[in-house]
């Protein structure tokens, strides 16, 4: 329903005008038009700038006649399809709202301030993940203490017993206490620092939810790793440490008691410390980047590889200065954890004075040997076969979560369908090796001095390989797969394959905190020692079986995180980084270009098909449809509503329960544009005003005679665009900068409609 005119003009320079069903704008001689399909004919060449059109070179001079017998050119009448096609188009993802990203230096952030909360997000996020690791150690330990001996029916039920009530237990938090700690939160960190303002997902209960969920899960026997919680856990710290509060009730399930101070603590500006007052969003958006970063890093032991993960995957927005603050976050965080994790006498650190042994990283790397030019086709062709995987990987995966979304499963429901993965996975990983004990049981030295290894009903002497992995630590499992491959026989490593990978697609996505990159480091690391084993024992003078399978072990690892989450320079470098050996970079860099080609051809990435599945307006770098070239008139909003310099309390009121959006113009009464003012500036002023004002409403007070000044809050920095600026321009400028609204002017410089967020999605669908 279009806003009908007041009555009374001088009283209310509010003005909200839409196109009516003849095409024409309602009649407000103080108005402004903000949309006319029917244009009069232009000139044959429109501009020799950027942007122009040349009639004669996309369509004959021919006047077309509408529906209403009116004569239109031909160009204006193409536009005019494409407009009504493009508004037609139903845009999922309507629940969230955009970010907008001001570029401008606060004072109250001084350059020691931001330093020294870099570092300070860059310790907090490495003690964080050392008491993760600890906790999940222990209770793997402790689980196999009490219950792993010899196979036995008892033995098995408690087994799944156990981890079945871990599951639980997580699930149940995540579903009921903290749904924004669900998964492992990759996707909608890259989603919000591209400009989506994705609700409850930086608070205390989803932070909270995600240590102990991911601490449950992990030691579950889950296929579900630690990483990409801790780079959810690493930016909710670095939202926390701007004193910031999302505007969502931060205890959901709390009376209305318990929320108060948490309220109180948001709306009170003067409550927070100095340093945290008035941070903008740019800057709240900085250290969120330098959180995730500080997580990866300490995930792998790669502080330059955080750096790049957090440029290459999941960052929008970058500068020179975020990057050297990253940089010391993330050697910072790796130096905590390493601290951290001696004081705590890990199982991987050894004793306190022990501290050149110890790995700086959740998961390590070793050296290698160097690699010879004829294992490269070897390497090529794991490439290939880890990018077929993580597509398909990727294939299935969505394929279970579109059936679970059809399901329509209720929380008690979703709870008890990945307590029951669970049970499958406790019952699958101690029933194949205590079924079939002698096929996987081996004689070495090295099995019977590290603790990891395990008799599960072996002979003395030996060990049972295949349990020592399905029921030891995931991480030991994997420096075990990378360090020596060789140990496992063929029927091991396929076996191991062919139990991780089900269960990975199985169990990533749940409704349970965890991330997909330790399960993709063995799934890969097992495929490529098998391929490695098999080529070997078929090619003679390839090189020493040892070496070979080892550095077929690592490309193999590789291949499956390129081919899965599409990652490049940020692998290599955590690659490196581990090992220590820049020799390994050629044969690194030529698997993950591969890999990552290989599965690009055939579906898009983990994190871009996760931000499509829950619907994120995630705007990419380019604008990819054929329409880019078409004026940005064909796409824009028209159903704007605008305010004067001075409204009155009731003009404002008006325009915020009218309607529901978050950004208006300011215009003159000639149409002119002042700047742009958002819908939380103006509850804010209405708030301080002491007016009653009920967002949601048709109600205002109409008898509110204050005059409102809003010279001193509107943005006179706004940028704007033309109606005839292409899309494609439009959508550079938008990306780039990272705005929220971006109004469009006519010819005479007076507002003609808006572009936002939603409005480019939709265009580039077409």
């Amino acid at each position: 329903m279009p806003l009908q005119c007041p009555a009374n003009k001088e009283s209310m320079p509010l003005i909200n005008v839409t196109v009516n069903g003849t095409g024409k704008a309602d009649d407000c001689s103080f108005g402004q038009t903000f949309a006319v399909l029917e244009e009069p004919p232009r000139e044959k060449s429109m501009g020799g700038g950027s942007g122009g059109y040349d009639t004669e070179s996309l369509i004959d001079e021919t006047m077309l006649e509408s529906s209403t017998g009116k004569h239109i050119s031909p160009i204006v009448y193409e536009e005019t399809m494409a407009q009504s096609q493009i508004k037609r188009r139903v845009l999922p993802g309507n629940e969230f709202e955009s970010i907008g990203y001001p570029n401008k230096e606060n004072a109250e952030m001084q350059s020691l301030v931001k330093w020294s909360l870099t570092a300070a997000v860059g310790i907090l996020t490495g003690i964080c993940a050392a008491f993760l690791d600890k906790i999940a150690n222990s209770i793997v330990t402790l689980r196999n203490e009490l219950i792993i001996g010899d196979f036995s029916f008892l033995g098995l039920l408690l087994f799944s017993i156990w981890n079945a009530v871990l599951v639980a237990l997580s699930s149940s938090l995540a579903l009921y206490a903290a749904p924004g700690a669900i998964g492992s939160g990759i996707p909608e960190i890259k989603g919000y620092l591209n400009g989506v303002d994705i609700k409850g997902f930086f608070t205390v209960p989803v932070f909270v939810v995600k240590f102990f969920g991911t601490i449950f899960s992990v030691s579950s026997g889950l296929m579900v790793g630690p990483e990409g919680p801790l780079v959810h856990l690493g930016s909710i710290i670095g939202f926390f440490i701007t004193c910031k509060a999302q505007p969502s009730d931060p205890l959901p399930s709390c009376s209305s008691t318990l929320k108060k101070p948490f309220r109180r603590l948001h709306e009170n500006n003067a409550l927070r410390p100095f340093f945290c007052r008035d941070v903008n969003q740019t800057e709240v958006r900085d250290f969120v980047s330098i959180g995730a970063a500080a997580g990866f890093a300490v995930a792998f032991g790669a502080p330059v590889g955080g750096v790049l993960f957090a440029l290459e995957e999941i960052c929008s927005f970058w500068t020179p200065s975020l990057m050297w603050r990253a940089l010391t976050a993330t050697l910072l965080a790796t130096l905590a954890l390493l601290v951290f994790d001696t004081v705590l006498i890990s199982e991987r650190g050894g004793s306190p004075s022990n501290w050149t042994s110890i790995h700086p990283g959740l998961i390590s790397l070793t050296s290698f040997d160097e690699c010879s030019m004829t294992e490269i086709p070897i390497f090529v062709f794991i490439g290939v076969l880890g990018g077929l995987l993580g597509a398909a990987f990727i294939k299935l995966l969505n394929l279970k979560m579109t059936w679970l979304r059809a399901s329509s499963l209720t929380r008690y429901q979703r709870v008890k369908f990945i307590t029951a993965i669970s049970i499958l996975t406790s019952f699958i990983m101690f029933s194949i090796p205590g079924l079939f004990p002698t096929r996987f049981c081996r004689h070495s030295k090295r099995f019977l001095e590290d603790p990891i290894w395990i008799k599960f009903g072996c002979k003395d002497g030996d060990t049972n390989v295949l349990a020592s992995i399905f029921f030891g630590n995931r991480a030991d499992a994997i420096r075990e797969f990378l360090e020596e491959p060789h140990q496992f026989s063929s029927a091991s490593l396929a076996m191991i394959f062919w139990v991780f990978f089900p269960l990975t697609i199985a169990s990533f996505g749940q409704d349970v905190p965890g991330g997909v990159f330790l399960p993709s480091i063995m799934n890969g690391s097992c495929m490529g020692a098998f391929i490695g084993k098999f080529i070997v024992e078929k090619m003679e003078g390839l090189g020493d079986e040892e070496t070979v399978v080892r550095h077929c072990a690592l490309i193999g690892a590789v291949a499956m995180l390129a081919g899965t989450l599409r990652s490049g320079v940020s692998l290599c470098v955590i690659v490196l980084e581990g090992t220590g050996r820049t020799e390994l970079l050629l044969p690194v860099a030529i698997t993950t270009v591969t890999a990552r080609g290989i599965g690009s051809l055939i579906n898009e990435g983990l994190y871009e098909s996760t931000l499509h599945f829950k619907s994120v307006p995630f705007l990419g770098n380019h604008y990819t449809a054929s329409n880019s070239n078409y004026p940005v008139r064909t796409v824009m909003s028209t159903d704007l509503a605008t305010l004067g310099p001075s409204p009155t309390v009731a003009q404002i009121q008006h325009a915020l329960n009218a309607n529901e959006h978050n950004g208006f113009p300011v215009v003159t009464s000639e149409g002119l544009l002042r700047g742009m003012i958002l819908r939380s500036q103006l509850e804010d002023i209405l708030e301080r005003d002491h007016t009653s004002y009920n967002h949601g409403t048709s109600d205002f007070e109409v008898a509110s005679p204050q005059v409102i000044g809003l010279e001193g809050v509107v943005d006179q920095g706004c940028h704007v665009v033309l109606e005839r600026c292409p899309i494609s321009e439009a959508y550079q400028l938008f990306v780039a900068i990272g705005l929220r609204h971006m109004p469009v002017l006519d010819d005479d410089g007076k507002v003609s409609g808006m572009l936002t967020r939603k409005d480019f999605l939709r265009a580039n669908q077409s």
